[in-house]
């Protein structure tokens, strides 16, 4: 199976229905997504696409880049740009295989497929018998479509020691966010969508492809990264490769072993002939160094000798307080969205704009940096994108910031008391005799912390739309009027969740006046004059 030239993925059509086809397919307007039945894989198949399209196709201009926008290439185009490399996407047969390491490894051990799935147990759960509530054969047969796919989403974001001591990390590091520009409407081509990710060749400004081998690291022998006796090792550095490398990184080695038998894939659930049941896995694959940046990945700046690092994936924590790091380079906050954002506004600097606004989709594995083997859960979300000038933006930033630091302010207060109440502790101190609440407080502090940031969101987002359609040439603001809707709108919000968590319960009548004067006082602190530095500046500041 060749991935550039065979029908191996599965497409949603304008109709609704699903059929597999090339991948020259999403030229076609009647393709409106991938149609994946796990979400990571359907994440991992537009970062194939697009990394597809940025290697083979990306247009030399904004120009040429409006062009394509509005007029796809024809199938036959397209493909032809495509057979530049179909000898890189090979997956059965001799020579080099899409994702798998050039050397057969006939001395690794034998693993079973599902050990390529992110949420496997790792290699030191496995063997020590942690494993007790994760099937280990729970796809133990995949169609060699969906092995190729998942073992692509591996090497993207892999934990280490996925099924062997000594993996390495992903280019990005552990549990890397990525963003991925969409288009805000659902029955748009999904060639609309993985366009608006493709980024002009001026603007990228990389040197010409004169060898695939720098770009695709299964065409070559894989550098081992085995640490010597004091324990340094080999890394990849940017210079060592092409930086179209970056969509292609290959952290992990493995061989599928591929069999010819008449079964149903555990993944997709379609009776295949070509299924995958084990594949070989050896440690030490490519060490990439921390100098990588990912041009789909936002980066911060962290207390350390690497300076940038990936946004990582926190499932409690990523909400909209989060939206100028994915959207926009903000100096003050030392963050910078993906590279193929910027490149976004770049294309509206030149014209008037794009007729719709497009959404952000950003996603991720977390994955616990102590136990790197260990995958908490998957995030997914979605955000709007404002067209706005570079200079717009900082002054944006710095009025979301008031609003986000107010936003804290209250929500922490109001999280303090409404634990004050149900479990009689604000703070967790050495030797507290009540310490035996924690577990169950920290659990229910993460429910209704959800349930705020989500009942916020849509304030917040109408609130940021107000500002950019108040914005004229150079003077961003917020309005009196905005400013006392957002405040009102925080009060209002966490006064309801105190009701709801605090009261709602039957309630002992002795406990009832304890519970009253705590509403008192989060009514008072919300809404008094004094009560606190935040509110009074967020007052102060707007005019409210």
């Amino acid at each position: 199976m060749n991935l550039v030239h065979d029908a191996w993925l599965p497409f949603r059509l304008q109709d609704g229905s699903e059929k597999v086809l090339p991948i020259t397919a999403i030229c076609n307007s009647e393709v409106v997504d991938f149609a994946l039945p796990r979400a990571d894989f359907q994440g991992a198949a537009y970062q194939f696409a697009i990394g597809l399209l940025q290697t083979v196709f990306a247009p030399k201009d904004k120009n040429q880049w409006w062009e394509y926008f509005s007029t796809p290439p024809s199938t036959e185009m397209l493909q032809d740009a495509l057979n530049r490399v179909e000898h890189a996407f090979n997956t059965t047969g001799d020579g080099p295989l899409f994702m798998q390491d050039l050397d057969a490894l006939e001395d690794a051990p034998t693993k079973s497929v599902s050990a390529l799935l992110i949420e496997s147990p790792g290699e030191n759960t496995c063997s020590e018998n942690r494993d007790h509530f994760v099937k280990r054969s729970e796809s133990a047969v995949m169609s060699l479509e969906m092995a190729v796919m998942a073992l692509f989403t591996l090497q993207l974001q892999p934990p280490t020691n996925r099924g062997c001591k000594g993996g390495r990390k992903g280019l990005r590091g552990l549990g890397p966010l990525t963003t991925i520009i969409l288009s805000d409407n659902d029955s748009d081509s999904l060639w609309k969508s993985l366009w608006l990710n493709v980024m002009s060749r001026d603007f990228v400004q990389h040197q010409p492809i004169d060898d695939f081998n720098n770009i695709f690291p299964w065409l070559k022998k894989t550098a081992d990264s085995r640490p010597d006796a004091k324990k340094n090792f080999n890394q990849l550095y940017p210079n060592d490769a092409h930086p179209l490398h970056v969509y292609w990184g290959m952290p992990c080695r493995v061989r599928l072993i591929n069999e010819s038998i008449q079964t149903n894939c555990d993944i997709s659930g379609r009776e295949k002939e070509n299924v995958v049941r084990e594949c070989k896995i050896k440690p030490y694959g490519n060490s990439y160094s921390a100098e990588w940046r990912h041009w789909l990945s936002p980066y911060q700046d962290v207390v350390s000798d690497d300076g940038l690092q990936p946004v990582r994936t926190f499932l409690n924590e990523l909400n909209y307080s989060y939206w100028c790091n994915f959207v926009f380079v903000d100096d003050v906050g030392k963050t910078k969205c993906a590279e193929t954002v910027s490149h976004y506004y770049s294309l509206i600097r030149r014209r008037s704009g794009l007729n719709h606004k497009p959404r952000l989709w950003v996603f991720g594995y977390e994955i616990d940096k102590k136990k790197s083997a260990k995958v908490n859960g998957w995030f997914s979300h979605e955000m709007p994108i404002f067209s706005l000038q570079n200079k717009e933006q900082g002054k944006i930033c710095d009025i979301v910031r008031d609003m986000i630091d107010l936003t804290k302010d209250m929500w922490q207060y109001t999280e303090k008391i409404i634990s004050y109440v149900l479990y009689g502790v604000q703070d967790k101190k050495k030797g507290d005799k009540k310490e035996y609440l924690y577990p169950k407080l920290l659990k229910n502090v993460s429910s209704f912390n959800a349930e705020f940031w989500h009942r916020s969101e849509c304030h917040f987002y109408a609130v940021v739309q107000q500002v950019v359609e108040s914005t004229a040439g150079s003077d961003v603001y917020l309005t009196p009027e905005n400013a006392k809707y957002w405040l009102s709108s925080l009060r209002r919000i966490c006064m309801d969740l105190f009701d709801e968590y605090a009261l709602s319960e039957s309630v002992e009548v002795r406990s009832m006046e304890k519970r009253m004067k705590a509403r008192l006082a989060l009514d008072k602190y919300l809404s008094a004059p004094g009560s606190s530095n935040k509110i009074n500046d967020f007052v102060f500041n707007y005019q409210i």
